[in-house]
């Protein structure tokens, strides 16, 4: 297996070599050369140069897997008026390629572009094709490479640049050997004020306009010791299947990362897919529990009608890009390690004309992650939650030629240097109440809170940090 993973990489360095004797500069050329199944996330763990951003993302069904190293090409986004642009630019750069080429541009959005709301090392929104790709599909992996140079010397450089990434990625490198110390945690909001934010909530639901409003809490723990993001995705996806995943490289050694179970829409040609994800109760501890919650969750007038406010967004908004609909006739349950949710699938045909830049911009953020109706909604956030979202709650994914796939970046978490951010939300209806909502909130940060405390070294007081909070649910 070694030596056909070498044989890959060797047949990928020939034809850059071939390139730099043609220097064809100006245009966009990919190479390919087929490899066996490797340990994505390993290769990307390997690749330490500065400067060199990082991506990884997977969808639902573990169908696709791609991961990205550097860059060929980019568009940053500064606001939502900038998705025609940016979109249009990625489509028109992908038709130089044939469509049996399978390359695919990295993309993700922010929840809002109001600057308060914007992380400065992520900014609004990005999209990209990296200059090495690795991928994994069905029919076997691709180690591929992306040129695009505007002179003689520029292609130069790229290519050697490439080359060089392609000699580490034979590297050696235990994702494993990373340990760390969780010190401090805060919560922002905390208990308290979260209590008061509800009622808040409650009553804005009684006066106005608003239907439903979507609260989140991030908890933010100081770090001692080397936290790999590559290890802790590794850890995440195992502990929960049927999820997309993504791990993105900012600025300033940032990166974020989760493992969401919502899609927002797949394309396949005029085909898409969708749903209404909205509802939420925990696991049960044994086989007879489970059943009951997710008998109990079925039924119950507080979850469905928060299901249905989704749904009929949604619906309202494709009904006008689409010639026709099919949604399921009841909701089901989508179960994962500590929660499970009402779903309802929708699928559709696009009308003539509609583009992945008017889906993106008529359906993100929808109101499973704001709130209903949206304006209302998000003034209410804006107002009054206590930190910045960024990406969390935004969208990310892939961009390809004849099809394109979007996450929305729930059950995600924001990793610096000194410390790690952990992100969750619920949505606020008539008939919420703060407590219930608040353990809501802990639920669905629990997978990766497990993780974190059976991760990391060393202990506070006898106890880790993470597993009082765990067992206290007070962070």
């Amino acid at each position: 297996m070694e030596r056909e993973v070498h044989s890959g990489f060797s047949a990928l360095a020939e034809k850059l070599d071939k390139l730099l004797e043609d220097q064809p500069c100006g245009k966009l050329i990919r190479l390919e050369s087929p490899i066996p199944s490797v340990d994505i996330l390993r290769c990307l763990a390997i690749q330490q140069r500065k400067g060199q951003v990082k991506a990884y993302w997977s969808n639902r069904e573990g169908e696709l897997v791609v991961a990205g190293i550097a860059t060929a090409w980019e568009y940053s986004l500064n606001s939502v008026a900038d998705i025609p642009l940016a979109f249009r630019a990625a489509r028109k750069l992908m038709s130089s390629f044939s469509s049996d080429i399978s390359a695919r541009c990295f993309s993700y959005l922010s929840f809002s572009d109001k600057s308060s709301q914007i992380w400065p090392e992520f900014g609004y929104g990005k999209i990209w094709l990296p200059l090495v790709e690795i991928s994994e599909t069905k029919s076997g992996s691709i180690l591929a490479c992306n040129l695009l140079a505007s002179s003689d010397c520029d292609w130069r450089q790229r290519i050697l640049e490439i080359k060089q990434l392609l000699d580490q990625l034979l590297g050696d490198d235990n994702i494993d050997n990373h340990s760390f110390k969780l010190r401090q945690c805060r919560s922002y909001p905390d208990k308290k004020c979260w209590n008061e934010l509800v009622s808040l909530a409650l009553q804005r639901l009684d006066s106005g306009n608003l239907k439903k409003v979507v609260l989140s809490k991030k908890i933010s723990y100081s770090v001692d010791g080397d936290v790999s993001p590559w290890k802790i995705m590794k850890l995440w996806q195992e502990s929960n299947s049927h999820v997309y995943s993504f791990v993105f490289e900012g600025t300033g050694d940032h990166y974020f990362l989760g493992c969401s179970p919502e899609r927002l829409l797949k394309r396949y040609g005029r085909m898409i897919s969708t749903e209404a994800l909205a509802g939420t109760s925990p696991r049960g501890r044994g086989v007879a529990e489970d059943q009951r919650l997710a008998a109990e969750l079925m039924s119950d007038s507080k979850n469905i009608h928060e299901n249905k406010l989704v749904l009929n967004d949604i619906i309202s908004k494709l009904q006008l890009m689409c010639e026709w609909l099919k949604i399921d006739n009841s909701h089901s349950i989508l179960k994962l390690k500590d929660v499970q949710h009402l779903r309802y699938l929708i699928r559709g045909e696009l009308s003539s004309g509609i583009m992945d830049e008017e889906l993106v911009m008529s359906m993100h953020p929808t109101s499973a992650v704001g709130g209903d109706p949206k304006d209302e909604a998000h003034k209410f956030i804006n107002d009054n939650e206590y930190y910045a979202r960024g990406l969390y709650a935004g969208v990310c994914g892939i961009i390809g030629n004849d099809m394109s796939e979007f996450t929305v970046s729930i059950r995600s978490a924001s990793l610096k240097p000194c410390s790690i951010s952990l992100y969750s939300g619920a949505g606020i209806v008539h008939g919420s109440f703060a407590d219930s909502e608040w353990k809501e909130l802990n639920d669905k940060t629990k997978t990766i809170q497990t993780i974190l405390s059976g991760f990391q070294y060393g202990s506070l007081g006898g106890e880790d940090v993470l597993t009082r909070h765990l067992k206290e649910g007070d962070c």
